[in-house]
């Protein structure tokens, strides 16, 4: 799930550049445009001069994309429902680790002093509440080596029985 619903939210996130014309994100160099494969000429010319446009990254850090709020998430110790949590990631082998935080002084706090073992775990954050762009950006200048993505956690949340955070979600261990 974990993988999941990382990857619907990195979709919903890019979701206002879905309207704009399509990109290439991978070639192999032996990619033909979709556009060959249209009649009409005005098409296939609008198509083939937007594949040959530079690979842009979605601006993941977009101020019309704040304030997040996991309404199922709060700071807070984990507890025993950490056992519970365990049992239900045991099923997902091979995740890599998440941790999720929010733009508060505790979650600054732990990220700090947890840092290097983040980043030497390989974890990703989730930044699951934060009122702006400015907040989230001064929460990534406290570990700046480790990846950082501002989006709702209500989906991790309800599929693992948490309700607090900052936590670090590994797949044999719930850590706070």
């Amino acid at each position: 799930m974990t993988r999941q619903a990382l990857l619907c939210l990195l979709i919903f996130v890019c979701a206002p550049a879905a309207a704009e014309d399509p990109r290439v994100l991978y070639s192999t160099g032996e990619t033909t445009p979709i556009a060959d494969l249209f009649a009409d000429p005005a098409l296939r010319e609008k198509l083939h001069a937007s594949a040959q446009q530079p690979v842009t990254h979605p601006n993941l850090s977009s101020d019309s994309l704040y304030p997040i709020r996991s309404k199922r998430l709060t700071v807070g110790r984990v507890g025993d429902r950490s056992l519970a949590v365990l049992a239900e990631i045991k099923k997902r082998p091979g995740m890599r680790p998440v941790f999720l935080i929010g733009d508060d002084p505790t979650s600054a706090a732990w990220l700090k002093g947890n840092a290097d073992y983040l980043k030497s775990s390989g974890a990703v954050g989730l930044v699951v509440n934060v009122e702006s762009r400015a907040r989230f950006e001064a929460l990534a200048r406290v570990a700046p080596d480790l990846p950082l993505f501002a989006g709702g956690g209500d989906d991790i949340a309800r599929e693992l029985g948490l309700f607090h955070y900052p936590v670090l979600i590994t797949p044999n261990s719930v850590q706070q």
